[in-house]
């Protein structure tokens, strides 16, 4: 009996014979036959990987209530181009707005474009409208 324990124990010690491979995402042995890592949840095949791609995009109703898939950035520059309409948030605004196209520019599969020019229109516009407010205040009109 312990020749037979002996002889598995050395079959189980080559990861060849055993038919375990290395995981391509996380470098861990799994079997050659697996679909999915169990170590790292890596999908290894590209037919799964694009049904899981597939199941977890956000529905529509999704997207318009909860953040998916947009920088905080832009979603800052957006309320920051809303609240542009008290003193001193404009800028905020359009700083964020800028740092919100370049995440953008860097990720292209994220979206929110939309409210990062949003806060920088509004940024730029009210930003402009107070110191014209400022400037006519100090001349005297």
């Amino acid at each position: 009996m312990p020749d037979i324990q002996e002889e598995h124990s050395k079959d189980s010690d080559d990861p060849a014979q055993a038919g375990l491979v290395p995981c391509r995402y996380c470098g861990e042995m799994i079997k050659a036959i697996a679909r999915k890592c169990r170590h790292c949840r890596e999908y290894l095949d590209e037919e799964l990987r694009a049904e899981n791609r597939a199941g977890s995009v956000a529905s529509t109703t999704d997207r318009l209530l909860m953040p998916v898939d947009r920088p905080l950035s832009a979603i800052a520059a957006g309320y920051l181009g809303l609240l542009s309409l008290l003193p001193l948030f404009g800028i905020l605004a359009i700083a964020f707005g800028f740092y919100a196209l370049s995440v953008l520019k860097k990720n292209p599969t994220l979206i929110g474009r939309g409210r990062a020019i949003f806060g920088i229109v509004m940024g730029i516009l009210f930003t402009l409208l107070y110191g014209a407010g400022i400037v006519s205040i100090a001349m005297g009109y």
